[in-house]
């Protein structure tokens, strides 16, 4: 008995030394409790010791409330002590929670992806409260209470998800149809509108069938949703023809325009005495010829990306033996000053921490709730990988934040798949190697703005390529 709790106490001191005392100042000291509750996050311990890791954060507060009034540097250690100590006891159950937790954890955020706060809140708010019972009897060592309240919770939260599936998947489409019968679209794009239809019921059956077929019935219903939004462009344009036959010969001009403005982009003409389809077919081909001039090319580049690498391997040989921490620091500022002339103010700031240069992407914005990089923001990711070309051997790290509004985890969750979705885009049009770039979500916890206004949340919703200069990835 005295030897287990001599080696809970050492490891406890062990614990507050690594976080209070590696660092020389306050500053690092709470930047060290600060990654150590981001790094709880992640693994969702906070969700299993909600008191212990809320009385840390409290502690926390309060302890950068004493720093920013000046107060003595024992009673801020005191409370950074405390903080630490918190910690433990989340780092401690949240060892033990993974097990017991591992089935509502699971089911929580099945409810968080299918954005159940926003669908189902009422039942969502209902399975939190029944979640943080269970995290209270865990804590006070009820392991059986636990594992009962953990268990309706998880139903709970299923029920909570199943009515946002539904809610979220069919409850746009349902809206729309019903918006379409009251413009009497039926009788101008019956076929089209017809389709949607049988789509929507399609997707009804499928999750009443199995609800958690979430993937095909988004599907469908993103599928249905495009065919109802189609029936009514084309009732709309079928309205306008009737009014006057001359229309007829104007929407036909207006599709030869757009044709020409493509043809133009692929360097010709368009004709049409015989009708579209030889220009259609020009178009095709000139596609089909810019796609081999693209495979090409990138053979032409992964050949100079070799040869690159042989080139930066003397050089980083020569570095090591011959360059001093100046003349590097004084490369990255060059480094620096160049990538900085590639992007305009709004859209990217370029800057160096300390052995990392810092790309935050203000311009690389997502539509709401979605992690999907749209076209029009190509051209900047082109400029991104021109930048990364600077650094071929270098690790590149892909991290995503959010604002502060709306749930935690689910801001969490949206940055890392945010992130994701931008280091997959890199990686397939880069021909990176594996390991040289790797995502990261941080949600809400790493501001650089204050999320009281609009414009402070816009900067904190952002993408940041962090380039670590000093290494060397493999």
């Amino acid at each position: 008995m005295m030897h287990s709790k001599m080696s809970q106490i050492l490891a406890l001191l062990i614990f507050l030394f690594s976080l209070l005392f590696a660092q020389g100042n306050i500053e690092s000291k709470i930047e060290a409790i600060e990654n150590e509750m981001s790094r709880f996050r992640q693994k969702q311990y906070d969700v299993i010791s909600q008191t212990n890791f809320e009385k840390a954060q409290k502690a926390l507060k309060e302890a950068k409330k004493k720093l920013q009034e000046g107060k003595k540097i024992s009673d801020i250690e005191k409370k950074l002590v405390e903080a630490a100590r918190y910690l433990r006891l989340v780092n401690d159950l949240g060892q033990q929670g993974e097990i017991v937790f591992r089935a509502v954890l699971q089911a929580r955020n099945d409810a968080l992806e299918a954005q159940a706060p926003e669908f189902a809140p009422e039942e969502f708010k209902k399975s939190e409260e029944i979640l943080r019972e269970a995290s209270k009897r865990l804590e006070k060592g009820d392991l059986n209470g636990a594992k009962d309240r953990a268990f309706k919770a998880e139903e709970a939260f299923r029920r909570a998800e199943l009515i946002a599936i539904k809610e979220n998947v069919v409850g746009r489409v349902r809206d729309l149809l019903q918006e379409a019968k009251d413009q009497d679209v039926e009788e101008l794009a019956p076929y089209t509108l017809n389709e949607a239809q049988n789509l929507y019921e399609q997707v009804l059956v499928i999750l009443n069938g199995d609800r958690y077929a979430k993937k095909d019935a988004s599907e469908k219903a993103q599928e249905a949703e495009y065919q109802v939004k189609h029936a009514m462009y084309l009732s709309k344009i079928i309205k306008k023809l009737r009014k006057d036959d001359k229309n007829w010969e104007m929407l036909i001009r207006d599709f030869e325009d757009r044709m020409d403005h493509i043809a133009g982009e692929l360097g010709f003409k368009g004709h049409y005495e015989a009708g579209f389809s030889d220009t259609e077919n020009d178009i095709v081909l000139a596609i089909q010829n810019l796609k081999e001039e693209n495979k090409s090319l990138k053979e032409e580049l992964k050949n100079l990306q070799e040869e690159n690498a042989r080139l930066s391997e003397k050089i980083q040989k020569y570095e090591q033996t011959v360059v001093t921490e100046l003349q590097k620091k004084k490369e990255w500022e060059e480094k620096l000053k160049k990538i900085e002339q590639m992007f305009t103010p709004d859209e990217a700031q370029v800057l160096l921490s300390g052995d990392e240069m810092i790309i935050r992407l203000y311009g690389l914005t997502f539509q709401s709730a979605k992690a999907v990089i749209l076209p029009e923001h190509f051209k900047l990711l082109t400029k991104v990988m021109r930048a990364l070309r600077e650094f071929p051997h270098k690790k590149i790290i892909v991290a995503g934040h959010t604002d502060s509004q709306g749930n935690d985890a689910y801001n969490l969750t949206l940055s890392e798949n945010r992130a994701a979705a931008v280091r997959a885009y890199l990686e397939a049009n880069m021909a990176l190697p594996p390991g040289q770039i790797e995502s990261i979500g941080y949600g809400e916890s790493r501001p650089i703005a204050s999320n009281e206004t609009a414009e402070g949340r816009r900067q904190n919703r952002r993408i940041e390529i962090i380039i670590k200069l000093e290494s060397q990835a493999q």
